[in-house]
């Protein structure tokens, strides 16, 4: 979809939805929250595709009526039952994981700044905390770090 047709689904929806299910782990991240919310992009790891949608959309209807997103505070106000918590996205990883709304952001002029949503654990631990199940934290990488430096030579 070229950027008059994401701008169509933004002024429609609020935001769009970019799904990334050919590398492991899936994920999605959004376009239209900076537009729409003057908050930040969304990313999240590691579940099916309708979790991912669901989780983006259920924080798109939070942000949208007053909500907060403190980084590493979890939030249980966005699913029923469920916490989650954000924590910002280093600009490193910008191209690798969001490079759609790298130009959808120059498309609209507006600066792209991200966050990534976690989801915890079965002991409620998230993959930022020590103690956090393996089979979680390995699926959602951390994107709140510089990315490595490749070595030349």
């Amino acid at each position: 979809m070229n950027e008059d047709g994401i701008d169509l689904v933004v002024q429609k929806h609020g935001w769009h939805a970019v799904h990334v299910f050919d590398t492991k782990p899936p994920f999605l991240y959004t376009q239209g929250f900076i537009q729409t919310l003057q908050s930040p992009e969304i990313i999240v790891f590691g579940l099916d595709g309708s979790s991912l949608h669901t989780l983006c959309s259920a924080t798109f209807k939070y942000l949208r009526n007053g909500g907060i997103i403190r980084d590493g505070v979890p939030i249980d106000a966005i699913i029923p039952q469920y916490s989650v918590a954000f924590m910002p996205v280093h600009p490193d990883h910008y191209e690798s994981y969001l490079g759609w709304s790298m130009g959808y952001s120059r498309h609209t002029g507006k600066k792209l700044a991200a966050r990534q949503l976690f989801w915890p654990d079965l002991q409620n631990k998230f993959p930022f905390e020590h103690g956090c199940a393996e089979q979680v934290w390995a699926v959602q990488p951390q994107l709140t770090r510089p990315a490595p430096k490749s070595s030349s030579g």
